[in-house]
């Protein structure tokens, strides 16, 4: 197959995702108003068997495309003169390697089925079943399927968008609304199954151990504090027109700016030394390979290099340098011809890496999910309260709409003849 039609075919994938998702859906609201028409005790054993058949049959169909995906983008790649190298990250996931196993007919895991009752008004209706829940058995643990297709979903959007040139924008900007918070849904889950499979540890615990566990504890709690204070400083912006804010002698704008951009600054450095003490943690456990994960994944060598070149300067001598470039500035809508009464919302900066333009907003949230969902299934470190504050802020989004503009022309290409420039320099 031609490039074209591998594209075809990865988008025809990940609608069939979307599609069994959808179904999944579908069958959980008519089990429901199955027993809101009568009574739950109404219902044949068989009805029921049936709904629990077609909510398990649309999970193992999801996970199906998302693990045959693979070998289309590996397809794809290859199309464009990429190896498979980039593919390390997903095929040492744990999530992937788990999804594979799933669907394998050698491999066999044992399955509990989890009612879930009803709710409203913060009343729980336990007789009326509102959704299924599978819980898988692994050596170490008990996961929930549709959590291991939503994780593997937010895997694959994350690194299409980095390591592939597909356009994708439309999927990605599904993908991310849907799954906003679901952060928080991921440590409900983990207290569920800790009721129904104990975790044993992966390694006895030690001194050195628990110290390591403090400081990559230490370090979630900062890079939560930093992602919420970026949520408080933003609203002060509102205070600021366009021609306010665009005026050189505004102290108070260029305060606030710079407050940002201290705050985002301190993030990224958060989360690319968490790398740091997570590597220790995983080198006593003799599992430092699964690091590969993470070093692989794109948006993390981006921020690693960001927080190499803020911290020692731009990188000469043919040297890959991630640079903030430029700010574009987020107004709220307004008159076409008035742009006087519109408000600041926003500012975003992006990240010139070796030519690339990425929102530095979106590398730093890239990151944090990334690390949530490898720490959440290589380790049984505590992230409960890392989950629930970043999910608070991905939560407060939804219901907003978002608008997306074209670059401005030129740009890019201005772009890559400045990092073509910084390559050029005689630097050490």
């Amino acid at each position: 197959m031609d490039s074209s039609a591998l594209r075809d075919k990865i988008e025809l994938r990940l609608h069939a995702v979307g599609t069994h998702l959808q179904r999944r859906k579908d069958h959980c609201l008519q089990l429901k108003s199955c027993q809101s028409a009568g009574s739950s005790s109404d219902m044949r054993s068989d009805d029921i068997r049936q709904f629990v058949r077609n909510i398990a049959n649309d999970e193992n169909h999801a996970i199906s495309e998302l693990v045959y995906l693979r070998d289309d983008v590996s397809d794809y790649n290859k199309t464009k003169g990429k190896g498979i190298d980039d593919l390390v990250v997903v095929d040492h996931f744990d999530a992937f390697r788990l999804a594979k196993s799933l669907i394998s007919k050698s491999r066999k895991h044992d399955t509990t089925c989890v009612f879930v009752g009803a709710a409203k008004d913060e009343q729980v209706y336990p007789d009326v079943v509102e959704d299924v829940r599978f819980f898988i058995e692994t050596k170490n643990r008990s996961l929930p399927v549709l959590e291991i297709v939503n994780d593997l979903l937010q895997f694959w959007e994350i690194y299409l968008r980095y390591h592939t040139d597909l356009d994708l924008e439309e999927f990605s900007n599904e993908v991310r609304a849907a799954l906003l918070g679901r952060i928080k849904e991921a440590a409900i889950h983990a207290s569920i199954a800790r009721r129904l499979a104990p975790i044993s540890k992966l390694a006895p615990t030690g001194s050195s151990i628990n110290v390591l566990e403090e400081e990559i504890r230490r370090r979630l709690e900062q890079a939560a504090f930093y992602l919420e204070e970026r949520e408080i400083l933003r609203p002060e912006l509102t205070n600021y027109t366009e021609k306010t804010f665009s005026d050189d002698t505004n102290e108070g704008a260029k305060r606030n700016r710079m407050r940002i951009r201290s705050t985002e600054t301190s993030l990224i450095h958060e989360l690319v030394h968490l790398n740091d003490s997570v590597t220790k943690f995983f080198e006593k456990q003799k599992r430092e390979s699964e690091l590969v994960v993470i070093d692989s994944f794109r948006p993390y060598r981006i921020a690693a290099n960001l927080v190499n070149v803020l911290k020692h300067g731009v990188r000469g001598r043919n040297k890959d340098c991630a640079v903030i470039e430029f700010e574009s500035v987020i107004f709220s809508e307004g008159k076409e011809d008035d742009s006087s009464g519109t408000s600041v919302q926003d500012v975003v900066g992006f990240v010139n890496y070796n030519g690339e333009l990425f929102s530095l907003i979106q590398l730093i949230e890239d990151v944090a999910q990334i690390w949530e969902l490898f720490l959440r299934h290589h380790s049984n470190l505590p992230l409960t309260e890392f989950q629930n504050r970043f999910g608070d802020i991905l939560l407060s989004r939804k219901g907003l709409t978002t608008y997306s503009a074209p670059m401005p022309k030129g740009l890019e290409e201005w772009s890559k003849k400045e990092s073509k420039w910084r390559k050029q320099l005689d630097l050490k």
